[in-house]
């Protein structure tokens, strides 16, 4: 098994740490649309499948 250097773990972490954040930041810009269309069901699961297309799209630009 390789080891990271420090910087390699704390490169990845960083690398998570701005997906994780970029992703939340799509589910809420996507409930806020939703939820100003549908109200608050539309909220929650604008939230949701905000989250997850952001996922698919970041993931995508990012790893190829």
């Amino acid at each position: 098994m390789s080891e990271q250097t420090a910087a390699e773990l704390i490169e990845d972490w960083q690398t998570g740490a701005f997906f994780l954040l970029l992703c939340c930041i799509a589910g809420v810009v996507s409930a806020l649309f939703f939820g100003s269309l549908l109200g608050p069901i539309g909220a929650f699961g604008g939230f949701f499948v905000g989250t997850i297309v952001g996922f698919l799209f970041i993931s995508a630009k990012l790893y190829g």
